[in-house]
């Protein structure tokens, strides 16, 4: 039996507020090349490699700089690549160098050069070798673990002895960590193709599964094995390499090695990579490439943008969306501003009142299905984008955040169907077809949107513009869509040791104030401004529209409220009730949402 949350009360009461933990890792955009930044709950920060030379000041600085970085902790350099270490001589330079420490894999067949000693020039006396199992605290329990260096790994060595690209094998492997969030990066690690040695084989195999890969070697195929694939099972790939870099980055074989029709996980790169290379089927950021996590969920977004699609982590269980919980809102079967090979989408949408994860959903159409691997996360009424290809230049100019793998699903445009596919029931979520009778037409260039979100039977053209110049409304709210939806809340799941985070949307009331509170019961409620608050007016919830940020002004129609728990392991399995109302500047009540139940977890 749930418990109600008095044993917040006293908490909300006097406890200060602070902010709640969370981990960000930043793969900056260097071209054909490395760097990552990793930022702990409590700042502490970590560069991972530098770019080569002439990166280092001009995309590596200005990226610390755009995202308020003032100092490095720490450094790694993974290992004697210049298109890894060439660059962060510049960085230390213009007064990034580690206040803690600059680590590297040692003196063992270190090259010399004038970028060699540039590196060791700048890092002076801050330079260290790391060493298998080092661990550095990034505060709240997160930590970056290295996990291979020179060939040596926490489940034996591997003999680099007579293997092609020696020194990619010798690279620092780590492991970041943080509550039940993990990611990977590897440097230029080999994992036993084209005649290297298998060094992340058993890296992988340690490790076991993360929510974040970057594929190491920018996607080669001397990496990312079949073993590291199914050992890591990521949520999402990263790629940092180059835009028509000449090494074929990344290679299409190691693309759908790391989806397939069973397990299509979002693949993400900083550039389109190689363009002529074959690959397909994975998403171009087109910039920097931006994890955010809270050790629960996380969020992936290309830096500059509002492309955020969030994702929860595969300990933490998130209800699937079952028939008519969701909906397939818009499609383009026929792409004119380019192929089919390349252009064709759906988009997915959530009706339910709360957050949905994706994971084990799929698309079907023909004979031909794929299904989610990634756990991403749908709010009430948003929507997600999954498409053929992701790459702007060739799809139509969308953004598509998910890619089935090459040729495994095709919308035909002769009669035909898709069907938004449930991993928790044999009925799917949502079918549209076309042809013959059917919910849409198949006009070229031009998708077809609903006219309300979960009336599946009423779908007209889209009228607009985008992109390249098809007709549609990818990722957004449908042009034929005129309906003002009802003020309504989001908990996003609560976690004792982390933030409650209410989500308030009022699609009516634009701009107005409104008023956010908690209470044990929603029984009764009371007037509040002329309106029925659905709460029951208790102690908790007058002491919750005391905390900063109950009342306050909506950005347009949505806000953003998190409260921090305490952290205590006694409030599991602890309920109440959230509600939120909007009034004007006369004080004059004009909406309230639902009582929406949560949990403490």
């Amino acid at each position: 039996m749930k418990k109600p949350l008095i044993a917040l009360l006293g908490w909300f009461c006097l406890a200060p507020l602070v902010l709640a933990g969370e981990l960000a890792v930043h793969f900056i955009d260097v071209g054909q090349g490395d760097s990552a930044l990793v930022v702990g709950p409590d700042g502490t920060t970590v560069l991972i490699d530098g770019g080569s030379a002439g990166d280092g000041s001009g995309m590596v600085v200005p990226y610390l700089n755009s995202i308020g970085v003032t100092g490095l902790a720490y450094s790694i350099m993974t290992h004697w690549h210049t298109d890894h270490y060439g660059g962060m001589d510049e960085v230390f330079n213009a007064g990034f160098l580690p206040s803690v420490s600059a680590l590297d894999r040692g003196n063992t067949a270190m090259p010399s050069g004038t970028q060699v000693t540039q590196y060791l020039s700048a890092v002076g006396t801050k330079r260290n070798t790391a060493f298998l199992g080092q661990t550095l605290q990034l505060g709240d329990g997160a930590t970056l673990e290295i996990v291979a260096i020179n060939g040596v790994t926490p489940l034996g060595s591997v003999s680099l002895s007579g293997a092609a690209q020696v020194e990619n094998g010798r690279s620092i492997a780590v492991v970041v960590r943080y509550k039940d969030f993990d990611l990977y990066i590897g440097g230029d690690i080999t994992s036993g193709g084209n005649g290297t040695a298998n060094v992340e084989g058993l890296v992988a195999t340690y490790v076991g599964e993360v929510e974040v890969a970057k594929a190491s070697h920018h996607g080669s195929s001397t990496s990312s094995s079949s073993t590291v694939v199914n050992a890591f099972d990521p949520a999402i790939v990263i790629y940092s390499c180059g835009l028509d870099n000449s090494y074929g980055h990344p290679s299409a074989s190691v693309v759908d090695q790391w989806s397939d029709a069973n397990k299509v996980r979002m693949q993400w790169g900083t550039t389109e990579g190689d363009t002529g290379n074959g690959s397909r089927g994975w998403t171009s950021a087109d910039s920097s490439i931006q994890i955010k996590s809270n050790g629960y969920r996380y969020s992936a977004r290309p830096a500059g943008t509002s492309d955020l699609v969030e994702l929860t982590t595969f300990e933490n269980t998130v209800v699937a969306l079952g028939p008519g919980d969701g909906a397939i809102t818009e499609l383009l079967v026929d792409p004119q501003a380019s192929s089919d090979t390349y252009g064709e989408w759906v988009e997915l949408a959530n009706l339910q009142y709360g957050m949905n994860s994706l994971a084990g959903a799929g698309l079907k159409s023909g004979a031909k299905e794929v299904v989610l691997r990634s756990p991403i996360l749908l709010e009430h009424h948003k929507r997600i984008v999954m498409g053929a290809d992701g790459h702007r230049s060739r799809n139509g100019n969308v953004f598509v955040p998910i890619c089935w793998p090459e040729n495994a699903l095709n919308l035909v445009n002769s009669a035909s169907s898709v069907s938004f596919e449930s991993p928790v029931s044999a009925f799917p979520i949502h079918t549209v077809s076309w042809s013959g009778g059917g919910d849409i037409s198949v006009t070229p260039g031009v998708a077809y949107e609903s006219q309300e979100l979960g009336i599946g039977a009423l779908y007209q053209p889209s009228v607009a513009t985008f992109g390249a110049g098809d007709k549609g409304t990818p990722g957004y709210k449908n042009t034929a869509d005129t309906n003002v939806y009802p003020t309504w809340l989001v908990v996003a799941q609560a976690f004792f040791d982390d933030a409650i985070e209410f989500r308030l949307e009022a699609p009516a009331h634009p701009f107005q104030f409104y008023a956010l509170a908690v209470s044990p019961t929603a029984n009764v409620g009371f007037d509040v401004l002329g309106v029925q608050f659905p709460l029951d007016n208790t102690p908790l919830l007058l002491s919750t529209a005391l905390l900063p940020g109950s009342i306050g002004a909506l950005n347009f129609d949505r806000k953003t409220v998190k409260w921090t728990l305490p952290g205590s392991p006694g409030m599991i399995g602890q309920s109440a009730y959230a509600a939120f109302l909007t009034f004007d500047a006369a004080l004059n009540g004009t909406s309230t949402s639902p009582a929406i139940p949560f949990t403490i977890q």
